[in-house]
């Protein structure tokens, strides 16, 4: 059997992909043949030209749940598991956690390790306090295993801009803003390496992965799925942020209006209210109001949609490089 590494989500950390692909790049140049498995997978589009697919969704899951059929949720995991081991041959597995509110995630992740046997490295979206205190929580449920299979953790996105609320908002949030507010400071940084058990290895995160946009950036294509909304136009175009001004929106956003404009650089067009017409590169037309198609928006999973390679491939790119070798190393053993 190969060997697992799961990474487990500090609270809502999202976006995991970015810390997956990134390692298993990593490893994948230095010698080391792995794979990503995600026991839940959010984007699933995938058909006879998309990869096979080894994961449950959380409705799939949900059903399991509610029929307090734990058991057999995971012996399904672990079956798409060993499929995938079969499939790929590889020596290193990197299974990314569930993120979810649907269920209690601590618990599941803390059956699915222990039904894999795999390590722990904590992936956390910060180093202060208050994250210090998500990862305390979501190690809690991994009882002995916490003490025995921790190694360390990862850092990823502490950099991302701020909601109103003080949210981190990695998807759909624009370029990041050099006089913005970000999320946690370097300074408030503390250990997040394990002082008692686990790997002899460095008690800082094995890698620190800023965040980027462009890790993030949808497909028009996708959007218009994740809306359940017809798309005319360019379905590659690519956006990472939203606008509701035509003059001053970037090839990167989505122009959110009433009015059918008569010029923008905006990649994807959203037109409201009834609004006729093509506008961008890209146009979806809807009866709802601006406000409900915001909403929509900001509420939509941060998804990486399988058939999506080019950006899986730029995510890759981008993370790998940053690993530390002391994770690398002992993954190889």
């Amino acid at each position: 059997m190969p060997r697992s590494l799961m990474l487990v989500p500090a609270g809502r950390a999202t976006g995991l992909f970015v810390v997956s692909l990134g390692l298993v790049k990593a490893l994948n140049d230095k010698g080391v043949k792995a794979a990503v498995f995600k026991p839940f997978e959010v984007g699933q589009n995938c058909n006879k030209d998309c990869p096979k697919n080894y994961s449950l969704t959380y409705m799939q899951a949900l059903k399991y749940l509610s029929a307090n059929q734990v058991p057999e949720l995971i012996a399904a995991i672990v079956a798409n598991y060993e499929r995938l081991v079969k499939d790929t041959q590889a020596d290193v597995i990197v299974v990314e956690g569930a993120v979810t509110q649907m269920f209690d995630q601590h618990a599941i992740n803390a059956a699915i390790r222990e039904a894999l046997n795999a390590d722990i490295c904590m992936a956390s979206m910060g180093m202060c306090p208050s994250a210090m205190a998500l990862v305390k929580v979501a190690l809690g449920a991994f009882g002995q295993a916490a003490q025995e299979r921790f190694i360390g953790g990862v850092l990823y996105n502490h950099d991302a801009p701020l909601d109103a609320n003080n949210i981190k908002k990695i998807q759909l949030s624009g370029p990041k803003d050099p006089n913005a507010q970000f999320g946690c400071s370097m300074d408030e940084a503390k250990d997040v390496g394990h002082e008692e058990g686990g790997a002899s290895c460095s008690c800082t995160p094995f890698a620190m992965i800023p965040f980027e946009s462009a890790n993030y950036a949808l497909r028009a294509s996708d959007v218009a799925k994740l809306l359940g909304a017809e798309l005319q136009g360019q379905g590659c175009a690519r956006v990472s942020g939203i606008s509701f001004c035509a003059k001053s929106a970037t090839s990167s956003d989505i122009l959110v209006t009433s009015v059918l404009p008569e010029n923008t650089e905006a990649n994807l067009v959203i037109l409201c209210n009834g609004t006729q017409g093509l506008a961008g590169k890209a146009t979806i037309n809807t009866t709802h109001s601006p406000l409900a198609v915001v909403e929509a928006l900001l509420s939509l999973s941060v998804v990486l949609f399988a058939d999506d390679t080019e950006r899986a491939e730029q995510i890759a790119a981008f993370s790998a490089p940053l690993f530390d070798n002391s994770l690398l190393d002992f993954l190889s053993k």
